[in-house]
């Protein structure tokens, strides 16, 4: 029909040209006849009358010669039609013909057989009637939303399980805070008993008193290394918080937008059908609702062991 159309509306009957918005824009003769403007300019060299080319009507002139803008709407509409069907037709993967996305199919035997196969394969109505006729077939746009749905759906178990584990680490990492804790207060109280000591050692002057003396403290520095792995721990477990939220977050992000591409195609190729393709909002908020981890304790990101701590910091 398009293509009937384009023969018979869309070029100059004088130049055979196609009408446009230029030069060759659809003017109206007083008989009613469509010619270009590139045509009638033509026409009107030298002489006081045009001749339309088909009727053999005159028109005078000078003469304002109108737009046909109901020719120029429906010529509009046909370019959009074009390229609208242009990029609608896909290519059939056996005989390599383009036909409209709407009509292609989808051999779901020949894509059971082949398991490992990452692209659906999709055929003309030919080709499936010569070689898939005893095949399952379904139409391919059925075919890209099971595809897609089946995807979305390993998707959402993925993040489940991924917020299983996240709690479960975030409930270990708990304990170990609180393990962390205790051996930070107990690391600080033997710290200041052993500096005591160390420095009355010190007043003595005595020779087993010095060598005690450098053994504290060798005993001091590690104590202080223990209050430095403290504090890179605390800020161990901070980061994989983060991490596992950030991780979580590009995971749902990329499920919606394959949420929204599949409802795109949806719409594109059966404009008649309405509906989620997922099922209830309900479900869907339930499995895809992102929901934040506990933020980082404050007492671990500010309990800093070398905080107020003059004599760490004289050690150090």
């Amino acid at each position: 029909m398009a293509s009937f159309l384009d023969e018979t509306i869309s070029y100059c009957t004088v130049c055979l040209d196609a009408f446009d918005e230029g030069k060759r824009t659809p003017r109206m003769l007083f008989c009613g006849h469509t010619v270009c403007g590139a045509c009638i300019d033509d026409l009107a060299v030298g002489r006081k009358t045009i001749a339309c080319p088909i009727c053999r009507a005159e028109t005078l002139l000078p003469a304002d010669f109108p737009k046909n803008f109901e020719l120029t709407d429906t010529l509009s509409k046909l370019s959009f039609e074009r390229r609208k069907m242009a990029v609608d037709k896909k290519q059939c993967s056996e005989c390599e013909t383009l036909i409209s996305f709407a009509k292609l199919r989808h051999c779901l035997t020949c894509s059971a057989a082949d398991a490992n196969a990452d692209v659906l394969n999709q055929l003309c109505a030919d080709c499936c009637l010569d070689h898939h006729m005893t095949h399952e077939v379904l139409k391919f746009s059925d075919a890209l939303q099971k595809r897609c749905s089946t995807a979305v759906e390993s998707g959402q178990v993925y993040v489940a399980s991924l917020r299983h584990e996240a709690l479960n680490l975030t409930a270990k990492s708990d304990s170990i805070r609180s393990l962390l804790r205790a051996l930070n207060q107990i690391t600080k109280t033997q710290k200041r008993k052993l500096s005591e000591l160390v420095n009355t050692m010190k007043g003595s002057g005595s020779e087993d008193d010095i060598s005690t003396v450098a053994n504290l403290d060798a005993l001091l520095q590690f104590s202080t290394s223990g209050l430095m792995l403290y504090t890179k721990a605390s800020n161990s477990f901070a980061h994989i918080h983060t991490v596992l939220e950030k991780c979580e977050t590009e995971l749902v992000s990329v499920l919606q937008s394959v949420r929204k591409e599949l409802n795109q195609t949806d719409e594109d190729s059966d404009g008649t059908e309405n509906g989620s393709l997922f099922g209830g909002s309900n479900t869907e908020s339930a499995v895809l609702d992102s929901t934040a981890f506990d933020a980082e304790d404050d007492e671990l990101q500010h309990d800093d062991p070398r905080d107020n701590d003059e004599e760490y910091g004289r050690i150090r």
